[in-house]
């Protein structure tokens, strides 16, 4: 995986797409100068002040991504799965396997925030599940 935030499939880029999900706005650049770097500001959900603030770190954080996964809806019939809770596990489990075998109950538990947050993108439909390995 690359750490490019311009990729598509790297976990910064994604990063951002569950950030923005979530409510987070983006700011225009600004110009930090002592650094000589652009930092990126953002709008926390439900503030209205620009803040130099650090994104959510799903893939990092295990607590930030099980808020996260709390946060989804439990599928009821007639509604599409899509997004729900039990799409997340879905998704996890897939995540969580070998190419040779299912993954079992104990890793699905275990399962990393990094692990966490690649099924969460996919439930959500923010990115595309990648191609099994052969």
């Amino acid at each position: 995986m690359t750490t490019d935030p311009k990729e598509p499939d790297s976990q910064a880029h994604k990063r951002v797409k569950l950030a923005e999900y979530e409510g987070w706005k983006c700011a225009p650049h600004v110009a930090d100068f002592d650094k000589h770097v652009a930092v990126m500001c953002w709008y926390k959900p439900g503030n209205g002040e620009w803040q130099t603030e650090q994104l959510p770190d799903y893939f990092g954080d295990l607590n930030v991504v099980c808020q996260s996964v709390s946060r989804l809806p439990v599928w009821s019939p007639g509604q599409q799965l899509s997004g729900t809770q039990q799409a997340f596990t879905h998704e996890l489990e897939l995540v969580c396997s070998k190419p040779d075998r299912p993954a079992s109950h104990v890793e699905v538990t275990n399962a990393s925030a990094e692990q966490r947050a690649e099924a969460l993108g996919i439930a959500l439909g923010l990115w595309r599940r990648p191609a099994p390995m052969v």
